[in-house]
Parts: C-alpha cells; sequence; structure tokens
C-alpha cells in the first residue's frame, strides 16, 4: 500500500498524466440518432487477441478486438444514421472511429494494426462526417455516415467501444 502511494505521489509530482485519449473516452455517451428519435449504445468491452506467424525468418504479429455473439444486442435501422457522441471531455474527430465488424466462429472481429494513422484495416473504417449540433460544445459531436449496408459495426473513442448491427 505504500508503495502505490509513493508511485501516485511520484507520478503526480513529475507531471505524469493519463494520456488525452484515455480522458476523454472516459464518461462518453453514443446516440444513433434519427428524425425522430434516438437510441444510445452501451460500451462493450471486447477481447484483445494477438496472432503471430512466422515465414522463413520473418516474424509477423498483429492484433484484433473479438466481440461476444455473432449479432449486437443494439439493431438500427438500415441508412445513412447519425452518431452524436458527448463526453465530460473535449471529443477529438480524430480520436473517433467507425469500424465494420466480421462474423467469424460465432463472434465478431476486427482487425488492429500497427500504425497510429491508420489503427484499424483500412476496409473496415467507415467514412463519416464531424458536423457540430446546434448549440454544440467541444464536449459533443455529431457523425454523419455513408450508408450502411446490413450487418455489425462499431464505434471505437479512444478506448471505448460501442457495438450495433444494422438490419
Amino acid at each position: 500500500m505504500m508503495l502505490a502511494s509513493t508511485l501516485v505521489a511520484l507520478a503526480l509530482f513529475i507531471g505524469l498524466q493519463a494520456p488525452p485519449v484515455a480522458q476523454a473516452a472516459k464518461n462518453t455517451e453514443v446516440r444513433v440518432v434519427g428524425s425522430t428519435s434516438s437510441i444510445l449504445l452501451t460500451s462493450t468491452t471486447p477481447e484483445s487477441v494477438s496472432h503471430n506467424r512466422q515465414i522463413a525468418f520473418l516474424s509477423f504479429s498483429s492484433k484484433s478486438y473479438r466481440f461476444k455473439g455473432d449479432r449486437a444486442a443494439v439493431r438500427v435501422p438500415s441508412g445513412s444514421p447519425s452518431l452524436e457522441l458527448t463526453g465530460s471531455d473535449a471529443i477529438d474527430a480524430d480520436d473517433v472511429w467507425v469500424v465494420r465488424l466480421h462474423r467469424k466462429d460465432g463472434s465478431r472481429v476486427v482487425g488492429h494494426t500497427s500504425s497510429p494513422e491508420h489503427p484499424y484495416d483500412k476496409g473496415d473504417v467507415i467514412e463519416t462526417t464531424v458536423t457540430p449540433p446546434t448549440g454544440a460544445t467541444p464536449q459533443t459531436l455529431r457523425l454523419k455516415l455513408d450508408t450502411l449496408a446490413p450487418g455489425e459495426y462499431t464505434v471505437i473513442v479512444g478506448h471505448l467501444f460501442f457495438d450495433f448491427g444494422v438490419d
């Protein structure tokens, strides 16, 4: 116990803080907004899976996130929905990703790359247009999505995942 409190005091003394992405995502709500109603998405914790393979003398590793079940509990109608993100801290649009999930062995999976500019497989990332809602603050973002085909998706905000399905 003494060691833990000493480490916390030392971290505060030298000015260490949690990364901004983690702070921004802490109290985030994500809603799918329609013309007459909205649906609150719940945060989900996927399993992180590492993949290692070797070809001749080269070794490759990659990572993916696996979501339980082959369907998200929250379903939305097909079309071009908007997402509204609200947080207790400012939300940076560069830290928000909408990604298509792939069904595999009774679960849903998304690949993760080591590139900070493109952390998810480019073919799975859904294009979005950021528009602040009327009277918006830095804590609110509205994302207009391209038409979503039926399937499974996740909204990633920092280190939080909000999954949903399109029927």
